[in-house]
């Protein structure tokens, strides 16, 4: 499942710790079919409705004993968890979290250095220990827009099979990213619609910078 910028998976909980980076997780929606009349055609599928998620820098906040972003992340509309982000020496870093109704927990994970190139490349988690390398610079097509991306690859750390990707794009931020499934191919998240204030580089950071996406496909270079 995907809890915003930190991954789940079936293996074990993604929870960066002090390995390094991050971050990001999907989660499948099922329809829970109740209360159905005798008469209804169960023989065809029903479609849950797209998965929207929100990131939303409100502010800064004293965390783990420093001077953190706060953003808030929301699925469909409601208040799913709190992240706390610090940038400093040029990285983006994933400091912790906090679910609703419980405890921060420090995590202390690169999410992204600010300016990357392609080439650049860390160890961290993905639901489990991943390695990210940021592969390509290239135009990526998106609800939102046509942006000029950093596309990352997301490896296990151990096999080096493919787990996933990242696409983040230079005073935007997120554009999509993409977890692919063990049992069931992958789902990927695409921006809808974003509001960026301040900040700088592919994770620009200030109050009021956001950033919605959707359920969807991007397309790279005008092509899949």
């Amino acid at each position: 499942m995907w809890n915003g910028f930190r991954y789940t998976s079936c293996k074990t909980k993604f929870c960066c710790h002090t390995h390094g980076l991050p971050i990001i997780i999907f989660a499948t929606i099922f329809l829970l079919l109740i209360g159905c009349d005798t008469g209804d055609d169960l023989s065809q599928p029903l479609d849950a409705p797209p998965l929207q998620r929100t990131f939303s820098i409100v502010g800064h906040t004293t965390i783990f004993n420093q001077i953190c972003f706060q953003s808030n992340y929301y699925e469909n509309g409601v208040l799913a968890e709190i992240q706390y982000f610090l940038f400093e020496d040029d990285t983006v870093y994933l400091k912790g979290y906090e679910e609703i109704g419980g405890d921060p927990v420090e995590i202390n994970a690169i999410f992204s250095p600010a300016n990357p190139q392609v080439g650049t490349e860390w160890y961290g988690l993905y639901g489990y220990p991943a390695k990210f390398i940021v592969e390509d610079l290239s135009n990526v097509s998106v609800p939102a827009g046509i942006f000029n991306s950093f596309i990352y690859s997301i490896s296990d750390s151990i096999t080096g099979e493919l787990i996933g990707s990242m696409i983040l794009a230079e005073n935007i931020g997120l554009v999509a990213m993409t977890q692919i499934l063990s049992s069931s191919g992958s789902l990927s998240m695409v921006l809808e619609a974003f509001t960026i204030y301040e900040g700088e580089g592919v994770f620009p950071l200030a109050a009021g910078n956001n950033w919605q996406l959707v359920e969807g496909t991007y397309t790279i270079d005008g092509s899949n």
